[in-house]
């Protein structure tokens, strides 16, 4: 630990910012994706339409599944965020636990009871 206070570490991840990237990126496509029903089906001559029903439903499933992705972030940070202050306790706890048995002639005791929510 060597005097690193680690109750103060912030957590850094890029994830929120990729599932915004990647949100982005398929609103866009599907933006840009014809409508597919029976009536503007493009007639003979026309221009191939840039997705098939295929990969434009392969599309649709996967902006629910980054959907998913990104609920599931937002639950994970916010139970980090519940449970920090247990884990902040747990943290100081061993330090100090730490810190007596570095300490020269100090009895070495068991460290305390740590519970976890």
């Amino acid at each position: 630990m060597n005097g690193d206070d680690l109750s103060k570490l912030a957590v850094h991840s890029g994830w929120p910012e990729m599932l915004e990237k990647m949100e982005q990126s398929l609103e866009r496509v599907l933006s840009e994706e014809p409508n597919l029903d029976v009536t503007n089906r493009p007639a003979k001559g026309k221009a191939k339409a840039p997705y098939s029903a295929k990969e434009s439903k392969l599309l649709h499933q996967f902006d629910q599944h980054l959907g998913n992705v990104e609920n599931s972030l937002h639950r994970a940070e916010q139970l980090a965020k519940d449970c920090e202050p247990e884990a902040e306790e747990a943290i100081t706890a061993v330090e100090q636990w730490l810190q007596a048995i570095r300490t020269p002639g100090k009895k070495l005791e068991p460290p305390p009871p740590i519970s976890v929510g």
